[in-house]
């Protein structure tokens, strides 16, 4: 069966292969970082099934592809609307405790609302009730109003990271490459090459053998790495060939 990704977005209810509900506050239970950080959802074509969730992020470095900026776009987003949502909770909860000290009796504001203010991040000190209130309500007014803002910004991130989702996708699905197998001509062939390699004078041998072979040589388990090194030492390849063969790192050279 191909795999068939979904970014997650908060909003999409699946089903676990065991039959149970995998709703938003499901996922977010059982995989909290989706909250801040793009997940991809493996399921079915009819995108019903929650075969798997994964950081995009991570899946890109486990397929070794390079990370699209759109994915760091998607994650600043994400991060700023979860964000803004937690003020607009803390401003809920301002008005909420306004409204509730606004509603006492005269004799308990005072008490009540040093208990109820000790509750929230904004203070009322030194503002009557009613006022209060209307504090609190500008500030969730102003604070809902940055959410939507936010909300926007991430929907179009989603959008944008689309055509990157799909690229990983067709990845992922491509058949794996055919393993070429070692024959004996081969294993032959690379013992001759090494026994040149160790007639060669140490120095000035010249490139008898090109990186290329000398990297198949090696990939293919026909060389060791003090074979390669003796290639390196003796003049073949070159100690910047020598590095990428046996370490895989490029040092620009």
């Amino acid at each position: 069966m191909k795999k068939h990704l979904v970014l997650y977005d908060g909003t999409q209810t699946f089903m676990y292969p065991n039959g149970e509900m995998a709703d938003p506050e499901r996922v977010y239970r059982d995989f909290p970082a989706a909250r801040l950080y793009p997940h991809v959802i493996e399921t079915d074509e009819a995108e019903q099934v929650l075969f798997a969730i994964s950081n995009m992020a991570a899946s890109y470095a486990l397929y070794d592809l390079e990370l699209p900026m759109e994915v760091l776009d998607l994650t600043d987003a994400m991060q700023e609307k979860r964000r803004v949502e937690r003020e607009a909770e803390d401003a809920q909860a301002a008005l909420d405790a306004a409204q509730a000290i606004a509603e006492l009796p005269a004799e308990e504001i005072v008490m009540g609302g040093m208990d109820l203010t000790r509750q929230v991040r904004t203070p009322m000190a030194g503002a009557t009730p009613m006022q209060g209130v209307e504090t609190a309500t500008a500030v969730l007014t102003e604070v809902r109003q940055k959410v939507r803002t936010a909300t926007d910004r991430f929907e179009k991130r989603c959008i944008a990271v689309m055509p990157a989702l799909k690229a990983m996708e067709a990845v992922m699905n491509a058949p794996p490459e055919p393993e070429v197998p070692v024959t004996a001509a081969d294993r032959t062939a690379a013992a001759l090459e090494l026994l040149c390699v160790l007639l060669l004078p140490d120095k000035g041998a010249g490139d008898i053998l090109s990186p290329e072979l000398i990297d198949l040589n090696y990939g293919q388990g026909l060389w060791g790495k003090q074979a390669v090194m003796l290639a390196g030492s003796k003049g073949i390849i070159t100690d910047a060939e020598v590095k990428q063969i046996v370490e895989g790192v490029d040092d620009g050279a």
